[in-house]
């Protein structure tokens, strides 16, 4: 029988504080990504991890020194102990062979298991050196994410692929976004297993109103890559990375939900009404009258009864006669 593995406690400070940090929680870290170069690479795939590495900057290592024998399709226990020694849930591997020529394999791990894994050969790059003027300002940036087409949805790959992508290319997972704090925007389009990545670069301009005028540059890197192999989880296992602890879920309320845009809808219970026995207001002009000008002001009413006696409303009427002459 085999002797079973001793735990080594911490025997600093720092070590327990480390130690710390990566145990389970409500709310977990930001998610870190590791590159690592294989045994062989290219000049492509090598200008690709770089790219990489620097959009996804803080939460990014990038072990540019060391080559790893690594096969993830073939044996996931070496990627999974590094990914675990530097607290990362995302990989990236440049790889390069006879067969299959400036390769990336790309993945994500779930309670420090490999959960999904893809492989793509970059057929074209246009690295960030060529847009230096048009690169977002400061580190850690959100960008946007568009997906093009009816591809991403065609069956069960192609939608993973997708929410590997935002998982991905997300960034830091926030409450409220600053209008001035959007940078950039990344799309991907699909086309068959060919998938197309442009990032642009937002700027934002006078319009003359409030709201500004929103320009989009070319920036970059572009890639262009295409699927060759895939691992996906069980659906099993993929709806276990979904769940969400029961304290973070929202508290059920009686009678309220939300719909697609998280905007609260109430539903009001009420008794039925008789409408015949409802109070109306009373309002003066629509009263009965007995004689027909009763509501009029009291000069009004003389002026029409002096019409209807035969004189006229500019008649003046005397007294006397001493008054007449």
């Amino acid at each position: 029988m085999a002797p079973l593995s001793v735990i080594e406690k911490p025997k600093s400070h720092k070590g327990r504080k480390v130690l710390l940090s990566r145990e389970p929680k409500l709310i977990e870290n930001q998610r870190r990504t590791v590159f690592l170069k294989g045994s062989h690479t290219s000049q492509m795939t090598l200008q690709v991890l770089t790219d990489w590495h620097h959009l996804k900057k803080p939460e990014a290592i990038f072990h540019s020194r060391n080559r790893h024998e690594v096969f993830p399709f073939e044996d996931p226990t070496p990627i999974e102990k590094i990914c675990r020694r530097n607290d990362a849930s995302l990989f990236t591997l440049a790889r390069h062979s006879k067969k299959k020529p400036n390769s990336l394999v790309c993945g994500r791990l779930y309670d420090g298991n490999v959960l999904d894994i893809f492989e793509f050969l970059i057929q074209d790059v246009k690295p960030l050196s060529n847009f230096l003027s048009t690169l977002p300002e400061g580190r850690g940036n959100k960008p946007l994410l568009t997906f093009l087409g009816d591809e991403f949805e065609k069956n069960k790959t192609t939608s993973r692929i997708k929410n590997f992508l935002i998982d991905y290319f997300r960034g830091n997972v926030i409450d409220k976004l600053s209008l001035q704090g959007v940078k950039y925007v990344i799309s991907f389009f699909l086309c068959g297993v060919v998938i197309t990545m442009r990032p642009y670069s937002i700027q934002l301009m006078k319009s003359g109103v409030s709201t500004p005028r929103v320009e989009l540059t070319e920036s970059g890197p572009q890639v262009v890559m295409k699927l060759t192999r895939s691992q996906l989880a069980t659906d099993d296992l993929y709806q276990a990375a979904l769940r969400k602890p029961k304290e973070l879920m929202a508290k059920k309320q009686k009678n309220i939900s939300r719909d697609d845009f998280n905007s609260k809808l109430g539903r009001v219970h009420m008794e039925k009404q008789d409408f015949t026995k409802l109070q109306l207001r009373k309002v003066k002009v629509y009263k009965h009258l007995d004689e027909p000008n009763a509501g009029l002001p009291e000069e009004a009413q003389e002026k029409l009864k002096w019409k209807s006696d035969g004189y006229e409303s500019a008649d003046v009427i005397l007294d006397s006669d001493d008054e007449r002459k």
